[in-house]
């Protein structure tokens, strides 16, 4: 009996000094491929905005960046392209994936952006 309670009580020691699973108060969400990160600096500085939209759908940016975007990032599992117009592909646009571009003046598209669209 004395060696049961003493099994018993390793058992319980044990058990308690593992840490648990921390409770949160919000469940991570999972983010959707083909979203953006989009900034008016270079390296991803300034005024920047994440973007969420479906794939295959021209997005045109809001006022706040449109012919301001210096630093464009797509999420994952998608490729952009960053276009001038209503996604006007007539026009130059740039190519895009992740991680993305950090600074469009090195690709000769800062400031140029009026709209993207993110294809699988």
């Amino acid at each position: 009996m004395q060696f049961f309670t003493a099994i018993f009580s390793l058992f319980a020691a044990a058990a308690t000094a593992f840490p648990t699973k921390p409770g949160y108060l919000t469940q991570p969400m999972a983010r959707d491929a083909g979203d953006v990160y989009a900034c008016t600096g270079a390296n991803f500085t300034g005024d920047c905005q994440y973007l969420k939209q479906p794939f295959d759908t021209c997005v045109i940016f809001p006022e706040t960046l449109s012919k301001k975007v210096s630093s464009f990032g797509p999420d994952e599992g998608a490729t952009c392209l960053l276009m001038q117009g209503s996604c006007n592909d007539s026009m130059p646009y740039r190519s895009a994936s992740y991680p993305g571009i950090s600074d469009l003046r090195n690709v000769t598209f800062d400031d140029m952006a009026t709209s993207f669209i993110c294809l699988h």
